[in-house]
């Protein structure tokens, strides 16, 4: 509820003589004269004649005051003004750039929580960033996630991550492509510049990392079957394009198109269902996840293999290990009642990148077709 502003000029020339010329005989008694010959009356009329008039200007905001409060605002937002050539400004220019002013202290100055630190983040990409681009920030207290050599899950106190997720949107408007994550030098850039501007608003003692997403490398491998006869090779590429796409952190990635929302787990019947969509593609008859990784160039290492699943037809020593799984891989799996794999886990500052495996690929109808 907004407060009520007081009228302050509430008493004109006539009101205050009345009042005064009324006080008269308690303060004056032997006073009987109060015509406006009297030298007394004449007083009071000179007085009340100034009285109405600082009265006037006490309701009223002039010029010099709103300089004055500009020059308490701008000390606080840290701007410098030349005042000197305001006295000389419109009042209407003096308007402007004090609600400039006050819509500036209205932004966050500090960063305390994570919603503080995801904006603050974005507002320095937007002003150092030329180009239109895509911009996903995510905050996490007591992580480090740049400590490569060491568990980014253990918690450190007085730390703050920032995950900035950063995409150009130049090609994107393009037809229908992807949009690209910015380059390596143009990342490099928007972490400096938000590591800068973060550094001076964080609390006293925090450290704070600027990283980029981790991602976790899924092999897959997919059993189609199809009526329409189509080479193996470009299933494979149509397949890894479209997955590509939908776990996009990007506009057009995710089931709502939104962008798939950092650290949410896979569930493997929504890649059956995107696979499914395709026109070559009339039911997905069998979907392997074959191995996980966090160094994508390692998912055919032998130590990613998931090993041996329940409900899945799998060829010893080519689609997996006899073996117990690794524990990385155990903490990922997600299982339903009967044993069956039909998730993985993701954590809560990891994406998702797929690899499929072309000599997996099984068209029944393609098979039946070549008889």
């Amino acid at each position: 509820m907004s407060l009520k502003i007081p009228i302050l000029d509430d008493r004109n020339y006539d009101d205050l003589v009345a009042e005064a010329i009324a006080m008269i005989p308690r303060y004056a008694p032997a006073w009987t004269n109060y015509n406006a010959s009297d030298p007394g009356i004449t007083l009071i009329e000179l007085l009340a004649y100034f009285t109405e008039l600082l009265i006037y200007r006490l309701d009223r905001i002039s010029l010099e005051n709103k300089i004055n409060f500009l020059k308490l605002l701008t000390g606080a937002t840290g701007t410098c003004t030349d005042f000197d050539q305001l006295k000389t400004a419109s009042l209407d220019e003096i308007d402007a750039l004090l609600k400039k002013t006050i819509l500036a202290l209205k932004q966050p100055q500090r960063a305390v929580t994570t919603e503080d630190y995801e904006f603050l983040a974005k507002q320095a990409i937007l002003s150092t960033m030329n180009t239109v681009i895509a911009v996903k920030t995510h905050c996490f207290f007591s992580k480090n996630l740049n400590a490569i050599e060491k568990d980014p899950d253990t918690q450190h106190p007085g730390h703050v991550s920032l995950v900035l997720i950063a995409g150009e949107t130049a090609l994107a408007t393009e037809g229908n492509k992807l949009i690209q994550e910015v380059s390596h030098n143009a990342y490099k850039t928007l972490v400096e510049a938000v590591t800068t501007d973060l550094e001076c608003k964080c609390l006293l003692t925090t450290k704070l990392h600027v990283a980029a997403p981790r991602y976790l490398g899924v092999m897959l491998a997919i059993e189609t079957n199809s009526a329409r006869q189509k080479p193996l090779e470009n299933l494979s590429a149509k397949f890894a394009a479209t997955l590509e796409r939908y776990f996009s952190p990007f506009a057009g990635g995710g089931r709502e198109g939104k962008g798939w929302p950092l650290g949410r787990h896979l569930q493997l019947s929504e890649v059956i269902a995107v696979i499914e969509q395709l026109p070559e593609v009339d039911y997905v008859e069998n979907l392997w996840v074959l191995a996980l990784s966090t160094q994508f160039e390692n998912l055919r290492d032998r130590h990613a293999a998931i090993g041996l699943q329940i409900g899945v037809r799998l060829s010893i020593g080519r689609d997996a290990i006899l073996g117990s799984h690794s524990p990385d891989n155990k903490e990922r799996l997600i299982m339903n009642g009967t044993g069956v794999l039909t998730g993985i886990r993701l954590k809560p500052y990891e994406l998702i990148k797929v690899l499929i495996v072309e000599n997996h690929f099984i068209d029944f109808g393609q098979t039946a077709a070549q008889g």
